[in-house]
């Protein structure tokens, strides 16, 4: 009961090299960290495949302090609980996080920064990216697809803020609340969308700033969106496509995408303060699931 496949009861550090993990035990953890983990470089794969047992949960990467990520590759997966779990605050500088969880897919019980890097969370019953304190977005690729019904992409914890001042950032789930005090514009919009289908962003001359594959159906969803590409007063539009490719692909997530078969949902235009709007409602057809 509760086992982990590498647990420390102090701190846990990893600079290089490869780990590899996985706890198939009930309330079972790949890693799990006494005080703080923090992760330099190298790569880290953590899977936990059991159920949660009593009080014990189990999930893929936990600390009982702060989480900080500067570089390096995490992959975690959990299949009933969180991801990738820190009981203090959690800040992410750099490297490649993808997460795959029955619960929240990211979690920080106090602030959760994120500077730059590359970041992807799917949650199958809850937020994908979610802070028990303020949230704040200043640089890097955020995507979160978390599940529908009140559940969000990237979600801060009510009374506090959620802040996009940089990177390209992508949420959707069934619900989303408005950013506070950004620096970039950022738009929350409804949105219909099919699993497998590409959900695209074209600007007024119609170049592609982004597409991202979606993982599930999302009905009547609600999207959140920020880019350093979005200015003041523009109009944009977001479509659906049945294929898109790039020069650089991160889990769906396209930058500069050429897209095939594209179907119009809905446009919306930023306002000429720093958060954005409410776009239209909108729908679209798709094809299967990805991951």
């Amino acid at each position: 009961k509760g086992c982990a496949a590498m647990k420390a009861d102090s701190a846990v550090t990893i600079n290089n090299g490869e780990v590899l993990l996985k706890s198939t035990g009930n309330g079972g953890k790949g890693l799990k960290a006494g005080t703080t983990f923090t992760m330099n470089g190298g790569t880290l794969k953590a899977i936990a495949t059991g159920k949660n047992s009593n009080s014990v949960s189990a999930k893929a990467v936990k600390a009982a302090g702060d989480i900080v990520v500067n570089d390096g590759n995490i992959m975690a997966r959990s299949a009933c609980h969180e991801g990738m779990e820190s009981k203090g605050k959690m800040t992410i500088n750099g490297g490649s996080i993808g997460i795959y969880s029955y619960d929240d897919g990211i979690n920080a019980a106090g602030n959760l920064e994120i500077n730059g890097g590359s970041i992807y969370a799917y949650a199958l019953n809850n937020d994908a990216i979610d802070a028990n304190g303020n949230l704040t977005i200043n640089g890097g690729t955020v995507v979160g697809c978390g599940a529908t019904g009140a559940e969000e992409g990237i979600d801060a914890a009510e009374g506090k803020t959620l802040s996009m001042n940089g990177g390209n950032v992508v949420g959707i789930g069934g619900g989303a609340e408005a950013t506070s005090g950004s620096q970039q514009k950022a738009v929350v919009s409804g949105v219909s969308v099919s699993s497998g289908t590409y959900l695209t962003v074209k600007d007024a001359k119609g170049n592609n700033i982004f597409a991202l594959q979606m993982p599930r159906d999302y009905s009547g969803a609600t999207l959140q969106l920020s880019s350093p590409q979005f200015a003041s007063g523009t109009t944009y539009t977001l479509s659906t496509a049945s294929s898109a490719s790039g020069s650089s692909s991160f889990y769906g997530f396209i930058t500069g995408a050429t897209v095939s078969n594209e179907s119009k949902l809905s446009t919306f235009t930023t306002s000429t303060t720093t958060s954005g709007g409410m776009g239209g409602m909108g729908g679209g057809m798709g094809g299967g699931g990805r991951w």
